[in-house]
């Protein structure tokens, strides 16, 4: 049967990750590059100061091999796939990037099941074209394309996020089989490690911003005033340890205990969350088309629950 704590937790997990689509807002004059490295400073350090911790007073290495995993799902779960959703964003725009981001739960799922074997696709199918149907309707206001944007600002752009997409949906599905097959290694402790990495990746990093267009680093603006700073820590903060140390912290535990294959669809809760979070901040309610476009992909998601959920009991009794 599945584990509903593993429920609980990946829905735990996206209702972190959602604030990425709301905290930003709190600090509009700053770059998404600025954001994204205040984000993963502050993750980073927030890790590197519990692993230190831990370090004195267990006085315990892991091996080069589980640093290793780390440092390639830091890059691909995290600093990479967060630049190149950035770089889609820059050249299409957010309601682009949105669009094509709802894919993403999809090819989780897709990609999870080919390598695990989890359940025929037969059993997913439905579910999934209905999770896929109804964020159509929900972000269908967002179909529209700035006629400002040339054809090739156009495909470096979708090409971008194309990759980010196929680069968290390889992060989600090799992490979680990482994580099972590594019963012993402590979920707390791998995700200290992934932030660690994060850290010394993020303070690399910053040399980028010396390359950048001086009136695109708000920092470097001679107008910026305290109350500016204040919101941008708030920001990068909360990202840092909700949407990054907590959501991390959730997701871990959720991948050992759920199917890859239903875990992936879950994700939608993400997009659920950040564009509830976007409702409330703007003191709107949801337009019929996209509330029934949430009902179509929750309903799609407890469809595949109750099928896997059917097929591993009958799977047990043999």
């Amino acid at each position: 049967m599945v584990n509903p704590l593993g429920i609980l937790f990946a829905i735990l997990a996206c209702a972190c990750w959602g604030l990425s689509m709301i905290c930003p807002v709190l600090a509009p004059q700053f770059s998404a590059i600025e954001i994204t490295l205040g984000r993963y400073f502050f993750y980073g350090l927030i890790c590197l100061v519990l692993w230190a911790a831990h370090l004195i007073k267990r006085r315990e290495l892991h091996s080069w091999r589980i640093w290793r995993k780390a440092l390639i799902f830091a890059l691909t779960g995290n600093l990479i796939y967060y630049a190149l959703e950035v770089m889609g964003v820059k050249m299409i725009g957010p309601s682009m990037v949105a669009l094509l981001f709802a894919s993403n739960p999809i090819c989780v799922s897709l990609y999870g099941n080919f390598l695990g074997k989890e359940v025929p696709y037969s059993m997913i199918l439905l579910p999934l074209v209905m999770v896929g149907i109804g964020f159509f309707f929900v972000h269908a206001n967002d179909i529209n394309i700035d006629p400002s944007i040339t054809t090739q600002s156009f495909s470096i752009g979708v090409l971008a996020t194309a990759a980010s997409i196929s680069m968290w949906a390889w992060y989600a599905v090799h992490n979680a089989r990482f994580l099972k097959k590594e019963a012993d290694l402590n979920f707390i402790e791998f995700n200290m490690l992934i932030g660690v990495w994060c850290f010394f990746l993020t303070i690399a990093s910053f040399p980028i911003l010396l390359l950048l267009p001086i009136d695109s680093i708000h920092f470097a603006t001679h107008s910026i005033n305290a109350q500016e700073i204040m919101w941008f820590l708030a920001a990068a903060l909360a990202l840092g340890f909700l949407g990054s140390f907590m959501g991390t912290f959730f997701w871990q535990r959720a991948s050992r205990m759920l199917p890859v294959t239903l875990a992936g669809q879950i994700i939608v809760a993400e997009t659920c969350f950040g564009l509830l979070y976007t409702y409330l901040y703007q003191q709107q309610i949801p337009r019929p088309y996209e509330l029934g476009g949430f009902i179509l992909v929750i309903a799609g998601v407890l469809i595949s629950l109750r099928r896997i959920q059917q097929y591993q009991l009958k799977v047990s009794m043999g």
